[in-house]
């Protein structure tokens, strides 16, 4: 989730061309530094000033600290063993949503072509689009439960305290939106599952027509929801700057490179120096197969 070469180096030359440019309108005088030309004195005079230079260092002080702490807990919430295992299956879950959301969108068109009918009953309509989303539930049951558990799983909230605790969440607005959608959408998705799977159930046990619209609701409540939730942690992980493209690259390439190794219990039987050797080996690999892919997708 880096930010894309091409606006890093935008941005790079766009600070190069305002430094070349000043310098250019200096040298030709079309710019005058007199103004600038403090004198000794007033130098002096403001340096002796305690009141104002305390004011101005403890300003200069929090905003440096402010800065650091933010770099440093980013890198050490993506460090953390714990932190990290979360962030992948967090991901891998957002991965699985937007497949799932992806593949619910000819659903939608569906139902549209449903509402575009004029002469339909609205009782049978309501049926209708209830027995699509009972057809899409079935077919994408198991992708349902996966992508609610990747989202809602209890475990997630240790990385959404990490995140409060390490940062000054008070200070950081954007944070703050994004750590606060993810609570509200949270109990929504932990009550609409449980409620399908307890309404499917039972449609399935008497075909009640009014416990199918019901469960239609429900799926389409939860499908607008675990897209919503999927947007928030992606935007949280951004936030962080996780990338998950480095490590997927390193792990493929260890499973072709050390076929033998790909059981973990097996490579961690090997001397530390060796196991060293082969991670730098493969993660050099990994390094410059990551750099390629950023340069083709230069403009992305």
């Amino acid at each position: 989730m880096r930010k894309p070469l091409y606006n890093i180096v935008i941005f790079i030359f766009h600070i190069i061309t305002l430094i070349l440019l000043f310098t250019l309108c200096i040298h030709f005088n079309v710019i005058k530094l007199d103004f600038l030309d403090f004198s000794k004195e007033a130098v002096a005079s403001f340096f002796k000033n305690d009141y104002v230079v305390n004011i101005v260092c403890t300003i200069l002080t929090v905003a440096a600290l402010y800065i650091i702490q933010i770099k440093y807990s980013k890198h050490k919430l993506k460090s953390d063993f714990r932190c990290n295992e979360i962030i992948h299956d967090v991901y891998d879950g957002i991965e699985r949503t937007h497949e799932l959301i992806k593949e619910s969108k000819e659903l939608s068109n569906e139902i549209e072509e449903l509402e575009k009918d004029p002469n339909m009953d609205f009782n049978v309509y309501r049926k209708e689009e209830a027995l699509k989303y009972l057809a899409f539930y079935k077919k994408h049951k198991g992708d349902f439960k996966i992508c609610n558990i990747a989202l809602t799983y209890p475990n997630n909230w240790i990385l959404i305290d990490s995140v409060q605790t390490v940062f000054f969440i008070n200070l950081n607005f954007k944070l703050l939106n994004i750590v606060n959608n993810i609570k509200n959408r949270r109990p929504n998705l932990e009550d609409e599952y449980p409620k399908i799977e307890s309404l499917f159930t039972l449609y399935e046990e008497n075909g009640d027509d009014k416990v199918l619209i019901q469960l239609g609701h429900e799926i389409h409540r939860f499908l607008v929801d675990i897209d919503f939730m999927s947007k928030y942690w992606f935007s949280l992980l951004d936030y962080l700057g996780y990338d998950p493209m480095p490590i997927k690259l390193y792990i493929e390439l260890f499973k072709k490179e050390y076929p033998d190794y790909e059981n973990m219990s097996e490579f961690l039987k090997l001397p530390v120096a060796q196991q060293n050797k082969i991670s730098r080996k493969v993660q050099k690999k990994a390094s410059k197969i990551y750099l390629k892919y950023r340069i083709r997708n230069f403009f992305k």
